[in-house]
Protein backbone atom coordinates (compact mmCIF):
# COMPACT_ATOMS: atom_id res chain seq x y z
CA UNK A 1 0.00 0.00 0.00
CA UNK A 2 1.21 3.22 -1.11
CA UNK A 3 2.15 5.89 1.99
CA UNK A 4 0.12 9.49 0.87
CA UNK A 5 1.31 12.52 2.27
CA UNK A 6 -0.63 14.52 4.85
CA UNK A 7 0.25 17.94 5.78
CA UNK A 8 -2.23 20.02 7.37
CA UNK A 9 -3.25 23.94 6.63
CA UNK A 10 0.09 25.09 8.30
CA UNK A 11 2.74 27.00 6.27
CA UNK A 12 5.56 25.99 8.84
CA UNK A 13 4.25 22.26 7.90
CA UNK A 14 5.00 22.79 4.67
CA UNK A 15 8.21 24.30 5.24
CA UNK A 16 9.76 21.66 7.25
CA UNK A 17 8.65 18.96 5.11
CA UNK A 18 11.03 20.57 2.14
CA UNK A 19 13.88 21.56 4.60
CA UNK A 20 13.79 17.96 6.49
CA UNK A 21 13.38 16.23 2.91
CA UNK A 22 16.13 18.72 0.99
CA UNK A 23 18.51 18.07 4.33
CA UNK A 24 18.48 14.37 3.82
CA UNK A 25 19.11 14.54 0.20
CA UNK A 26 22.40 16.26 0.99
CA UNK A 27 23.05 14.36 4.44
CA UNK A 28 24.03 11.19 3.59
CA UNK A 29 24.18 8.79 0.38
CA UNK A 30 21.03 8.38 -1.38
CA UNK A 31 19.58 4.68 -0.44
CA UNK A 32 16.20 3.06 -1.85
CA UNK A 33 14.66 3.87 1.21
CA UNK A 34 14.99 7.73 0.75
CA UNK A 35 14.08 7.62 -3.03
CA UNK A 36 10.54 5.76 -1.70
CA UNK A 37 9.43 8.60 -0.04
CA UNK A 38 9.23 10.42 -3.23
CA UNK A 39 6.80 7.74 -4.02
CA UNK A 40 4.78 8.98 -1.29
CA UNK A 41 1.45 9.82 -2.50
CA UNK A 42 0.74 13.20 -3.38
CA UNK A 43 4.17 14.49 -3.12
CA UNK A 44 4.89 15.74 -6.50
CA UNK A 45 1.68 17.07 -6.65
CA UNK A 46 2.65 18.96 -3.23
CA UNK A 47 6.09 20.28 -4.51
CA UNK A 48 4.30 21.27 -7.78
CA UNK A 49 1.89 23.33 -6.24
CA UNK A 50 4.63 24.77 -3.57
CA UNK A 51 7.35 25.69 -5.70
CA UNK A 52 5.37 26.65 -8.69
CA UNK A 53 7.76 25.23 -11.47
CA UNK A 54 6.01 22.07 -13.02
CA UNK A 55 8.50 21.37 -15.38
CA UNK A 56 11.41 20.95 -12.77
CA UNK A 57 9.42 18.61 -10.38
CA UNK A 58 8.10 16.45 -13.64
CA UNK A 59 11.77 15.84 -14.42
CA UNK A 60 12.61 15.21 -10.70
CA UNK A 61 9.82 12.57 -10.97
CA UNK A 62 10.87 11.09 -13.96
CA UNK A 63 14.61 10.46 -12.87
CA UNK A 64 13.47 9.26 -9.20
CA UNK A 65 11.23 6.62 -11.31
CA UNK A 66 13.98 5.88 -13.58
CA UNK A 67 16.33 5.26 -10.27
CA UNK A 68 13.96 3.41 -8.02
CA UNK A 69 13.86 0.53 -11.48
CA UNK A 70 17.44 -0.40 -11.36
CA UNK A 71 19.37 -0.76 -7.95
CA UNK A 72 22.70 -0.67 -10.04
CA UNK A 73 21.25 3.29 -10.87
CA UNK A 74 21.08 3.96 -7.29
CA UNK A 75 24.21 2.51 -6.43
CA UNK A 76 25.72 4.53 -8.89
CA UNK A 77 24.18 7.74 -7.81
CA UNK A 78 25.65 6.87 -4.10
CA UNK A 79 28.80 7.01 -6.33
CA UNK A 80 28.52 10.47 -7.55
CA UNK A 81 27.33 11.67 -3.65
CA UNK A 82 30.47 10.43 -2.62
CA UNK A 83 32.12 11.96 -5.58
CA UNK A 84 30.48 15.58 -5.46
CA UNK A 85 29.92 15.44 -1.34
CA UNK A 86 31.91 14.04 0.69
CA UNK A 87 35.83 13.00 -1.10
CA UNK A 88 37.67 16.60 -1.28
CA UNK A 89 40.19 15.41 -4.04
CA UNK A 90 37.91 13.88 -6.57
CA UNK A 91 37.57 16.30 -9.42
CA UNK A 92 33.70 17.00 -9.53
CA UNK A 93 33.63 17.88 -5.71
CA UNK A 94 31.47 20.45 -4.60
CA UNK A 95 32.01 21.29 -0.41
CA UNK A 96 28.18 21.55 0.49
CA UNK A 97 29.45 23.55 3.72
CA UNK A 98 28.67 27.76 4.51
CA UNK A 99 32.34 28.06 4.81
CA UNK A 100 33.86 27.20 1.56
CA UNK A 101 30.89 29.42 -0.24
CA UNK A 102 31.43 32.72 2.02
CA UNK A 103 34.57 35.29 2.44
CA UNK A 104 34.02 35.58 6.17
CA UNK A 105 37.24 33.28 7.13
CA UNK A 106 39.28 34.35 4.27
CA UNK A 107 38.68 37.57 6.00
CA UNK A 108 39.93 36.83 9.28
CA UNK A 109 42.92 34.98 7.95
CA UNK A 110 44.01 38.18 5.89
CA UNK A 111 43.90 40.23 9.36
CA UNK A 112 41.46 40.84 12.33
CA UNK A 113 42.08 37.60 14.21
CA UNK A 114 39.22 39.02 16.73
CA UNK A 115 36.53 38.18 14.09
CA UNK A 116 34.27 35.21 14.57
CA UNK A 117 34.68 32.76 11.62
CA UNK A 118 31.30 31.55 10.27
CA UNK A 119 31.82 28.58 12.33
CA UNK A 120 32.00 30.48 15.53
CA UNK A 121 28.79 31.94 14.68
CA UNK A 122 26.96 29.03 13.98
CA UNK A 123 28.38 27.08 17.66
CA UNK A 124 27.04 30.16 19.28
CA UNK A 125 23.23 29.95 17.31
CA UNK A 126 23.23 26.48 18.26
CA UNK A 127 24.75 26.97 21.85
CA UNK A 128 21.70 29.35 22.57
CA UNK A 129 19.41 25.97 21.61
CA UNK A 130 21.19 23.63 23.23
CA UNK A 131 21.83 21.77 20.07
CA UNK A 132 25.14 20.19 19.98
CA UNK A 133 26.61 18.02 16.74
CA UNK A 134 29.68 16.37 17.10
CA UNK A 135 32.41 16.07 14.76
CA UNK A 136 33.25 12.59 13.00
CA UNK A 137 31.52 10.26 10.62
CA UNK A 138 27.47 10.62 10.98
CA UNK A 139 24.89 9.17 7.64
CA UNK A 140 27.91 8.59 4.98
CA UNK A 141 29.65 12.17 5.45
CA UNK A 142 32.69 13.77 7.68
CA UNK A 143 30.19 15.74 9.62
CA UNK A 144 30.76 19.44 10.10
CA UNK A 145 28.25 22.19 11.95
CA UNK A 146 28.33 24.00 8.95
CA UNK A 147 27.35 21.26 6.78
CA UNK A 148 23.90 22.12 4.74
CA UNK A 149 22.34 19.31 6.14
CA UNK A 150 22.97 20.37 10.08
CA UNK A 151 21.72 23.95 8.42
CA UNK A 152 18.66 22.58 7.44
CA UNK A 153 17.86 20.74 10.57
CA UNK A 154 18.70 23.66 12.81
CA UNK A 155 16.12 25.80 10.33
CA UNK A 156 13.55 22.73 11.26
CA UNK A 157 13.72 23.53 14.48
CA UNK A 158 13.72 27.26 14.48
CA UNK A 159 10.57 27.01 12.45
CA UNK A 160 8.76 24.01 14.51
CA UNK A 161 9.61 26.05 17.62
CA UNK A 162 8.86 29.53 16.46
CA UNK A 163 5.55 27.86 15.76
CA UNK A 164 4.58 26.42 18.58
CA UNK A 165 5.56 29.62 20.68
CA UNK A 166 2.63 31.60 18.41
CA UNK A 167 0.36 28.70 19.45
CA UNK A 168 1.09 28.85 22.93
CA UNK A 169 2.22 25.69 23.71
CA UNK A 170 4.65 24.57 26.71
CA UNK A 171 8.52 23.90 25.03
CA UNK A 172 10.86 22.13 26.50
CA UNK A 173 13.63 24.41 24.70
CA UNK A 174 13.68 28.35 24.48
CA UNK A 175 11.55 30.12 22.25
CA UNK A 176 12.87 31.57 19.27
CA UNK A 177 14.63 34.47 20.07
CA UNK A 178 14.52 38.06 18.53
CA UNK A 179 13.79 36.80 15.07
CA UNK A 180 16.06 34.67 15.36
CA UNK A 181 14.60 32.89 12.48
CA UNK A 182 15.08 35.11 10.13
CA UNK A 183 18.78 36.00 10.92
CA UNK A 184 19.64 32.35 10.75
CA UNK A 185 18.56 31.99 7.46
CA UNK A 186 19.83 35.27 5.76
CA UNK A 187 22.99 34.62 7.17
CA UNK A 188 23.47 31.43 7.44
CA UNK A 189 21.15 30.22 4.42
CA UNK A 190 20.56 32.52 1.97
CA UNK A 191 23.94 34.02 2.27
CA UNK A 192 25.66 30.94 0.57
CA UNK A 193 22.94 28.11 -0.74
CA UNK A 194 22.54 29.81 -3.89
CA UNK A 195 26.12 29.95 -5.07
CA UNK A 196 25.98 26.34 -4.03
CA UNK A 197 22.76 25.07 -5.77
CA UNK A 198 24.25 26.73 -8.92
CA UNK A 199 26.82 24.68 -8.78
CA UNK A 200 25.25 21.19 -8.42
CA UNK A 201 22.84 22.76 -11.06
CA UNK A 202 25.68 23.23 -13.89
CA UNK A 203 26.74 19.32 -12.82
CA UNK A 204 25.60 15.72 -15.08
CA UNK A 205 24.52 14.68 -11.90
CA UNK A 206 20.08 14.49 -12.88
CA UNK A 207 19.17 13.85 -9.46
CA UNK A 208 21.25 16.29 -7.26
CA UNK A 209 21.19 19.00 -10.60
CA UNK A 210 16.95 18.98 -10.25
CA UNK A 211 16.66 18.67 -6.78
CA UNK A 212 18.82 21.78 -6.65
CA UNK A 213 16.82 23.58 -8.73
CA UNK A 214 13.82 22.67 -6.58
CA UNK A 215 15.74 23.90 -3.67
CA UNK A 216 17.00 26.90 -5.40
CA UNK A 217 13.17 27.96 -5.91
CA UNK A 218 12.30 26.93 -2.95
CA UNK A 219 14.71 29.33 -0.82
CA UNK A 220 13.82 31.99 -2.88
CA UNK A 221 10.21 32.11 -1.37
CA UNK A 222 11.67 31.66 1.92
CA UNK A 223 13.42 34.37 1.72
CA UNK A 224 10.25 36.73 0.60
CA UNK A 225 8.76 35.28 4.26
CA UNK A 226 12.24 35.80 6.40
CA UNK A 227 12.91 39.45 4.72
CA UNK A 228 15.17 41.12 7.27
CA UNK A 229 13.38 43.58 9.11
Amino acid sequence: MQSQLVINDSKSEERIFIYNLLSEAFGKKPEKEFLNKFKIDGLFEFLDEYIGDKESVNRLELTVDELLEDNIKIKNLADIYENMFVVPAAIKFIPPVASSFTCIDEEKKSGDDSRLTLVDELSFFYDKYNVKFIGGEKDNFVFHIDHISAIFNFMVLLIDLNNKNQCGCKLDMPAVMHNDESVFFNKFILSWTDSFFSEVIKSDALFYSQISKIASIFLRSESIILTPV
